[in-house]
């Protein structure tokens, strides 16, 4: 028996593979997959966390080759799909966070999906910056300076920036255009 980030308890089982994404597993389970000996490091190499249908709802990677990501990292997963890697809660100083913040917004325009109209790729664009801004705030170990940002520069809503930029004079497929374009340029107040 474990016990979740949320309270909740589930059944942990260590295993040679993890249950493959389209394969449903136990229900609201974690999977530990151990290294084997002899192959690096022994230990846990990843968990996979399980749905009460027994599909996967979170990874999280505590060490492998062939990227530059920290560790441990977890991936969530959306529709079947296993999402990037994001920092861990409280794992990381303000400059660790501030920098994997600035690294995701300049990959927004890579993620739009080009055949929606551009109003629509402008609120997805927003809700990226917003969930990436959110996921830096919650990696931050220094959570005095975490709730400082939250109060200080809560996260915006999109109707906030309609207003904004049509104050600007703004309007059509130029409004939308600048809230996309925001959305990959980091705050230069904070460097």
């Amino acid at each position: 028996m474990g016990y979740g980030h949320s309270g909740g308890v589930f059944e942990v089982y260590e295993v040679k593979d993890l249950p493959k994404f389209n394969e449903p597993g136990e229900p609201n389970a974690r999977y530990d997959l151990m290294k084997p000996r002899g192959k690096g490091p022994e230990g846990q190499k990843q968990s996979r966390y399980t749905d009460a249908k027994g599909h996967p709802k979170k990874d999280i990677d505590y060490n492998h080759s062939g990227d530059k990501h920290s560790f441990p990292h977890q991936h969530n997963f959306k529709d079947g799909k296993r999402g990037d890697a994001i920092p861990m809660p409280k794992s990381l100083s303000n400059k660790e966070a501030r920098d994997w913040y600035k690294e995701q917004i300049k990959k927004i325009g890579d993620k739009l999906n080009k055949n929606k109209s551009l109003e629509e790729q402008a609120k997805d664009a927003h809700n990226m910056r917003n969930d990436f801004k959110q996921i830096a705030r919650d990696s931050m170990s220094d959570r005095k300076m975490a709730d400082k940002l939250e109060k200080d520069f809560p996260l915006k809503q999109f109707d906030e920036l309609m207003k904004k930029y049509k104050a600007e004079g703004l309007y059509g497929d130029a409004l939308f255009q600048a809230i996309i374009d925001a959305a990959m340029r980091a705050n230069p107040a904070f460097g």
